[in-house]
């Protein structure tokens, strides 16, 4: 067994009872972790077994994994991420199988315990939950015969879980998991709340207080199995094959990325957490925090509350305006375990809308009855909006199944995801992050969700706006030239795979969008980049997409003295080769990202995944300009010059021309090696990447 790795994932059949292990070796060869794990599992457990027309996520057979990447519980900082996937009951029209994620230190403690993730298939008669200490596991009952749980936020029923497995002892104290095997610390819980338990499409999965898997509805997922929660104890070590390396990498990291500590809150210090609650100045907090072994931490705690909810994707912008309001809004929605960024604040946003223009209310075409749309954004509101979705009352019946679902029950999806744009939603129903970016855009269309990351052209972005006007001062040509020569992966070397160009200085389509910016093959180069880095570094491997992505960069990094960011700089291989002992560069990661970006792409065919659905809703816009917070220098070659755009107004901003979308759509599929008229991976493109069996499967059924 190669470092970093525990060598076993565990399996719990929650039907039968049955709990079993499975040699992780030959998953991690093939597939690296996390991610590329819980893909191939799905595969293996559930597509193999002649259930892949499996369309409804609260169906028993669907099966929900949770799994890390060897770096978690390391050394290696932001690489605590854990993985969940199984079919994801919040997507629309189809609920394809999908991904979330959320980070802390469950999946350490799950390393620590002696697993590599665990799978969870069936349905108990009644609520239970999983408890592992070490290697040993058990089936707990959460009903009210048993420890009670069911019912409580998920913030409860952590607390009750602690005192469960801990007994009376304090926190610091030791406690004896067995021969020679002590910890003092607490269980790594992970659980659903109430909206979950209602079988809700919007229910989130929450870790400790504060980090949470939202999109994709897995809390749902959760209460469709009657599981309540699934708790890690361990007292064991992660193998680190050269602790040297180790320690080298991580000094450079520190070095070079990380914030002092002793200032965390100074104003303009560039090393300090900079994410607060949508952007607001915090002015009272306590110190920032972060997921396990991290050396930037992106968390901030208020002054008002105990949890680390402050982080932008986690902030209920539409309850009212003081932060303390906020903070509590936040930890009260967390608690009950809904989606916050995907869902809440859209649905809340939708029904004032909709409030506004006379259709619900009291007596209206919509009754809004219990909530009192009058008191719209007071925490009492607020609180009662989700109790209504949680005890699926009224017109929370409606807001449970998700703000997509409840809008074509009252007819009027198509209106309201039309140019007026009541509904901020993309392509498969979720919330759309207006970004200026190609790859962020088109990963999502090629993808299943919002793909929510932050790196390369959007850190480099910001490293340039910062430059500007300083003696510093790089133009947009080196900014793209030293993105492509410190690429390391595929299209080393390619500046116009960064080129931004979308359209012309006065709005006019230009040939530039078609031959070197968004439409263009080398704008397909880029997606694909992503595509394969999500699959592998970031999703696979447990790192963070966001102050990994943003603080350390990809190419640029406002940390470095040097701007260098951490790909460029190579310290990823250099963790990953020091913990496993393996000796892969940069692009051999990435050739097994694009491994598990064809194997996902694979099962979506299956599910009805085809050239003819892969379109944006009206919403995102065809035709339209678009909105963007994107308001940065954004390298752009146009009419033989590179410049930089800056995407500072809703006209200035990006938007999709059908037959450009088509176009590009062709291209990247060919680049892919996916079939042009389909979109499905050929036999050619998966027998390459060592996935014949797939293509087997595909052919099997008629699908390629």
């Amino acid at each position: 067994m190669a470092g970093g790795y525990a060598g076993k994932i565990l399996k719990v059949d929650l039907t039968t009872r049955v709990i079993t292990t499975i040699d992780s070796q030959p998953y991690l060869d093939e597939h690296l972790g996390g991610h590329g794990v819980g893909s191939r599992l799905f595969w293996d457990e559930v597509v193999e077994k002649g259930d892949w027309d499996m369309l409804d996520g609260f169906d028993e057979r669907n099966q929900v994994s949770i799994m890390s990447g060897p770096m978690s519980g390391t050394l290696m900082g932001c690489a605590s991420r854990s993985e969940v996937q199984g079919v994801a009951p919040q997507k629309w029209p189809v609920q394809w199988f999908s991904r979330s994620g959320f980070g802390g230190r469950f999946g350490a403690m799950m390393r620590y315990a002696g697993w590599d993730g665990i799978i969870v298939q069936g349905k108990a008669s009644s609520p239970v939950w999983i408890n592992v200490i070490n290697d040993n596991v058990t089936i707990e009952d959460a009903g009210p015969d048993g420890d009670n749980l069911w019912g409580l936020t998920t913030h409860q029923a952590g607390q009750e879980i602690w005192k469960k497995v801990r007994g009376n002892r304090r926190l610091g104290e030791w406690m004896n998991l067995g021969e020679y095997e002590y910890t003092m610390q607490q269980p790594a819980v992970v659980a659903c709340g109430p909206v979950g338990e209602a079988l809700s499409r919007v229910g989130s999965l929450v870790h400790d207080k504060g980090s949470g898997a939202g999109q994709g509805g897995y809390g749902g997922v959760f209460g469709s199995k009657n599981l309540k929660a699934i708790s890690f104890l361990g007292s064991g070590s992660i193998e680190i094959a050269d602790p040297g390396a180790l320690h080298e990498a991580r000094s450079l990291q520190r070095e070079l990325y990380s914030y002092n500590v002793d200032y965390p809150t100074r104003p303009g210090e560039w090393r300090a957490p900079t994410h607060g609650a949508g952007g607001m100045n915090f002015t009272n907090l306590r110190r920032g925090t972060g997921c396990h072994a991290t050396s930037f931490n992106c968390r901030q705690h208020t002054y008002t509350s105990s949890s680390n909810d402050s982080q932008c994707s986690d902030v209920w912008y539409g309850s009212g305006k003081d932060l303390r309001d906020r903070a509590w809004t936040t930890d009260l929605a967390q608690g009950f375990g809904i989606n916050l960024f995907g869902n809440t604040g859209v649905e809340s946003d939708y029904l004032r809308d909709l409030y506004e223009l006379g259709e619900l209310g009291p007596g209206k075409t919509i009754e809004s009855s219990p909530l009192n749309m009058e008191d719209y954004g007071s925490n009492a509101w607020c609180a009662l909006f989700l109790k209504t979705i949680a005890d699926r009352t009224g017109i929370g019946d409606d807001l449970a199944e998700g703000v997509v679902r409840a809008s074509t029950r009252w007819g009027r999806y198509e209106e309201d995801s039309g140019p007026n744009r009541l509904l901020n939603t993309i392509h498969w129903g979720d919330r759309w992050h207006h970004a200026a970016e190609k790859w962020w855009l088109f990963g999502s269309l090629f993808g299943e969700r919002d793909v929510n990351e932050h790196c390369t052209v959007y850190s480099s972005a910001h490293v340039a706006n910062r430059r500007l006007g300083t003696a510093d001062e790089i133009s947009p040509e080196e900014l793209a030239n030293e993105m492509a020569d410190g690429n390391p992966g595929p299209w080393k070397g390619e500046p116009y795979v960064w080129s931004q160009t979308w359209q012309g200085p006065n709005g006019e389509w230009t040939d530039d969008a078609l031959e070197t910016g968004w439409y263009s093959e080398y704008g397909a180069k880029e997606v694909a980049w992503h595509r394969y880095y999500s699959r592998s570094w970031l999703q696979s491997l447990g790192n963070c997409c966001w102050n990994y992505g943003i603080a350390f960069g990809n190419f640029h990094c406002m940390q470095n003295p040097d701007y260098q960011g951490l790909t460029a700089g190579g310290l990823e291989p250099m963790f990953y080769n020091a913990v496993t002992g393996k000796n892969m560069s940069f692009a051999d990661v990435m050739e097994v990202g694009r491994k598990n970006w064809n194997l996902d792409r694979a099962i979506w065919v299956l599910q009805g995944r085809h050239k003819d659905n892969e379109h944006f809703t009206a919403s995102r816009q065809y035709e339209y300009p678009g909105r963007t917070w994107a308001n940065r220098a954004m390298p752009s070659y146009r009419n033989g010059v590179w410049e930089y755009q800056f995407y500072n107004t809703p006209e200035e901003s990006p938007f999709n021309d059908r037959d450009m979308t088509e176009t590009f759509k062709g291209k990247y599929y060919a680049l892919e090696g996916w079939d042009t008229s389909t979109g499905a991976p050929t036999r050619a493109t998966l027998e390459g990447v060592n996935l014949g069996f797939v293509a087997d499967k595909l052919e099997a059924e008629g699908k390629i």
